[in-house]
């Protein structure tokens, strides 16, 4: 994925929209209570931390995606490159403790997205990993294994306040996205959006 497809599906901002979100899969339409109007929405900030695309000199660039979701309660890490030693490395360089995070989301299969999760954990094990349903064992258990609670994720559901996965959807490889319920409208953040953008995307 090269960094204009990047800027289009990974990071897409919804303003005005309706009273809900619908995460569509191949069979059904399943609800997320999200609700767009309602006040106190919090700042959102969103920090690349593993990207193909170098901005800054000082930081390394592989094949790949990471990003930090920085809400007012927490810190959450979407995605995690392909190496482990990068996205550490980015990460200290942007005075960005592992340990400040508290959950880790993982949109699907491929290396370069879910490559740096082991060697994460190494460095913070205090958190609970979300993971597509159709992930092989050999992944649940090497989470367990560095001390790290998983949650398999199906359907659309809530992962921190103002945060939600649209469950998994059909691909292939099947993947979750997530909707940051944010000041600025709903943010809907992907991996590499192999279901199709418009299939990720149902605003009713």
């Amino acid at each position: 994925m090269n960094f204009k497809t990047l800027i289009l599906t990974s990071i897409l901002i919804i303003a005005g929209a309706g009273t809900g979100a619908f995460a569509q899969t191949k069979n059904q339409t399943s609800p997320v209570s999200i609700k767009p109007e309602e006040e106190n929405k919090p700042e959102i900030t969103l920090v690349s931390v593993y990207d193909n695309y170098q901005v800054d000199p000082d930081l390394k660039t592989a094949w790949g995606f990471g990003c930090i979701i920085k809400t007012p309660t927490k810190q959450i890490l979407f995605d995690t490159g392909g190496d482990s030693e990068i996205l550490l490395s980015n990460m200290r360089l942007m005075n960005i403790d592992p340990k400040s995070i508290s959950q880790v989301i993982i949109s699907h299969i491929h290396r370069d997205h879910a490559g740096g999760l082991e060697g994460f954990l190494e460095k913070n094990s205090n958190v609970t990993v979300f993971i597509p349903s159709s992930f092989p064992n050999s992944i649940r258990n090497m989470i367990t294994t560095k001390g790290a609670e998983f949650v398999n994720i199906s359907s659309p559901r809530e992962i921190s306040e103002f945060v939600y996965s649209t469950g998994e959807l059909y691909g292939p490889p099947k993947e979750q996205s997530l909707v940051v319920n944010s000041k600025k409208g709903l943010i809907v953040i992907t991996g590499c959006a192999h279901p199709g953008v418009g299939n990720i995307i149902e605003i009713k």
